[in-house]
């Protein structure tokens, strides 16, 4: 009989065990194969919300559908912490009482935030009723919560931004920088259709105290430049840069720090002779038999008679680098610099009314030697003629 009696514990504990082991095994696949799951244990409360949610979602079911209604009560009864529960019970009675949704909805919320359907639906809810603040609000909340909600999310907010009500706002919460901030300005800058809107954005921004991501600022004024937009390319710079945007050609002192450079910034050119800078000093280099320019910026000097001096290295006429400025709206040459005494060279040239924004570029000329060209720029100094 004691042997009898150890084998019937042994016996019950295993299948106990069995239990578990499949309660254990339906919880894990609940949200992923919810129809497996109760197939493994008719009552886990979170297949049973996760396949009544799921049937609204494909639309699958309707108003007052009373197997849904029973599977939610039965997901509610064995955990009353189910958020899918509650919040498809609010889309269930949202047809015939939205007042009642919204409160099913709050308390689904109020469970846990990181419930990408309650959110949708009150971005949903909160849109409808033209609650810019609240949409944004759960916007927010989703897309911190959510790994995937920016790819959803995303490009709805790419298109509204230009709404000047919505920019306002999202500057708002951009201020505050959010996970996801920098990551939806650089998408905006490279993909809205309504170039203005973006300059609207960054304005917003800058008066919310928002910092525009360099990248962002970079690839949306070169977007403009590129349409033929050269105004609205500068507004956006002063919008986003406005200290900056009071010199008239930047970074004089070849300074580096890092940003990356706009239109209105020296900028490195691609296929050409290289450029870069830092320490007060533009170092230039071209191979063997190339030439070009090698960094230029878009300068927005006002009209009159204007003199650039710089010093340089260049000992040999096959390493000396030129500064050329011309009229950016349509090329024309308006000066090149020449050597004016031992390393110094200078340009001077009239900028006319007709001509607010001018190309200033260095290049360096062909060179046949092995080692190619190359040479050292600095002590840029700017200065207005007296007329």
């Amino acid at each position: 009989m004691a042997r009898l009696s150890r084998i019937a514990v042994a016996a019950g504990i295993a299948a106990l065990g069995l239990f578990a082991g499949s309660q254990s095994f339906a919880f894990a696949i609940a949200d992923r194969q919810p129809d497996l799951a109760l197939q493994i244990d008719s009552n886990q409360p979170q297949a049973l919300a996760n396949i009544a949610y799921n049937a609204f979602s494909m639309g699958q079911t309707g108003n007052g559908d009373e197997i849904t209604q029973a599977r939610l009560n039965e997901a509610i009864m064995g955990d009353p912490m189910q958020v899918r529960a509650f919040a498809a019970m609010a889309l269930l009675r949202q047809v015939e009482d939205q007042e009642a949704a919204r409160l099913l909805m709050s308390y689904a919320q109020s469970l846990s935030r990181r419930n990408l359907g309650v959110q949708l639906w009150w971005i949903e809810d909160w849109a409808a009723r033209g609650d810019v603040a609240r949409t944004l609000e759960h916007y927010d909340i989703a897309m911190r919560s959510e790994a995937s909600a920016p790819g959803l999310l995303f490009p709805i907010l790419v298109t509204a931004s230009s709404d000047p009500r919505i920019a306002s706002e999202l500057a708002r919460i951009l201020a505050d920088n959010p996970v996801w901030g920098e990551q939806l300005v650089q998408q905006i800058a490279q993909s809205s259709t309504d170039l203005p809107g973006v300059t609207e954005l960054f304005v917003a921004m800058n008066e919310n105290g928002a910092r525009v991501p360099d990248a962002a600022l970079s690839a949306a004024t070169a977007r403009m430049a590129q349409a033929g937009s050269l105004a609205e390319a500068w507004r956006a710079f002063r919008a986003a840069r406005p200290q900056q945007a009071t010199r008239p050609v930047r970074n004089s002192a070849f300074a580096s720090d890092g940003a990356i450079p706009t239109v209105f910034d020296w900028q490195p050119q691609e296929g050409s002779p290289t450029a870069t800078l830092g320490n007060g000093t533009l170092y230039l280099s071209a191979a063997a038999g190339v030439s070009g320019v090698a960094v230029r910026q878009i300068g927005t000097l006002p009209p009159g008679t204007w003199r650039i001096d710089f010093r340089h290295d260049a000992s040999d006429p096959g390493n000396l680098p030129r500064l050329t400025a011309s009229c950016s709206l349509d090329g024309t040459v308006l000066g090149q610099s020449r050597t004016v005494g031992e390393g110094l060279a200078r340009l001077t040239f009239t900028v006319p009314s007709s001509c607010p924004f001018q190309d200033l570029s260095f290049a360096l000329p062909t060179s046949d030697r092995p080692g190619g060209a190359s040479a050292s720029v600095r002590e840029l100094t700017i200065r207005q003629e007296p007329t």
